[in-house]
């Protein structure tokens, strides 16, 4: 199929999928599944999807008949699992998306990027989340995703995580003023911790 071609043309056709996709327009949306259905997957496209199926759930059967066709049983079978359970909608992703993540071109970072930012919108799941299923995944950049927990570019409250420890680079998020890291079991700070020297308000309690 052409979009899986080795070739400039094919590289570049699968980017437009992808910037269909990401425009978040229902008319952009519906050809790019066209274009992948008689032209090939792009994995690129998965996460945009994802997220997309979410806030459109009436598209659910219009990609299910896509994805169907081009992903593996086990993965399309967590896919349709991860929005059919909402209460568990973070632990059929997380299955889901390792077992797509064989996919050249499908990478977890899209996944902190595209999806965390979607569900940290709803602060009630943040917990759940972070907690449970991503915040120590082995695939996902930590920072990258503390970023994505931010309420704004200078607060972090990430008390009752049940944390054991931060990642390394914490200090890259230099223009922190306010940070809550209560109610964890953290024993010991990462070097970097030192360069947040913008912080006004830190909360260690009982860790």
């Amino acid at each position: 199929m052409y979009l899986s071609e080795n070739t400039p043309e094919a590289q570049a056709m699968r980017q437009n999928v992808v910037d269909l996709v990401k425009s978040q327009e229902p008319t952009n949306f519906t050809l790019a599944l066209q274009l992948m259905k008689g032209g090939g997957f792009v994995p690129q496209t998965i996460t945009p999807i994802w997220r997309y199926v979410l806030e459109n759930p009436e598209t659910k059967k219009e990609v299910n008949a896509v994805f169907k066709q081009f992903l593996p049983e086990r993965a399309y079978a967590l896919w349709k699992l991860s929005f059919e359970y909402e209460e568990n909608l973070s632990i059929f992703a997380v299955r889901c998306f390792d077992e797509l993540a064989e996919f050249e071109g499908f990478g977890w970072d899209n996944l902190t990027k595209d999806i965390l930012s979607y569900t940290f919108q709803d602060t009630s799941q943040t917990t759940t989340f972070a907690k449970k299923h991503f915040l120590y995944h082995p695939k996902i950049n930590q920072l990258k995703l503390l970023q994505a927990m931010t309420t704004s570019e200078t607060d972090l409250d990430l008390s009752s995580f049940g944390l054991t420890h931060l990642p390394e680079d914490i200090g890259d998020l230099e223009a922190l003023t306010f940070l809550n890291m209560s109610y964890n079991k953290i024993s010991q700070l990462p070097e970097s911790f030192y360069k947040l020297t913008n912080l006004n308000n830190l909360y260690l309690t009982d860790n």
